[in-house]
């Protein structure tokens, strides 16, 4: 198929690792097998399930130890500045 559209573009196709988990210590586990596996680099999306209906104050709080917990897992992890712009703009106030 890829001579179909040209040939190859590129040796290597970077992937990320998506880490979910419904508490702080599934997502530093899951955060830290797929860092074993080889991913260097994870995405999630940093807040628990029903954040809506909980104060934002809370739904932040709650995105930042999300955060904490991954970096821990994984102490190379960053966070995109472009990301965080969005989830802050996102978060109603």
């Amino acid at each position: 198929v890829h001579q179909l559209l040209g040939g190859k573009v590129r040796e290597k196709v970077k992937v990320f690792g998506n880490v979910g988990g419904n508490t702080l210590e599934e997502r530093a586990r899951q955060a830290q097998e797929f860092v074993a596996q080889g991913y260097t680099s994870l995405r999630t999306i940093p807040m628990f399930e029903g954040f809506e209906q909980r104060p934002s104050s809370q739904t932040v709080t709650e995105a930042v130890e999300i955060v904490k917990a991954i970096r821990t897992a994984d102490s190379k992890a960053r966070f995109c500045p472009r990301k965080i712009k969005l989830i802050i703009e996102a978060v109603p106030s």
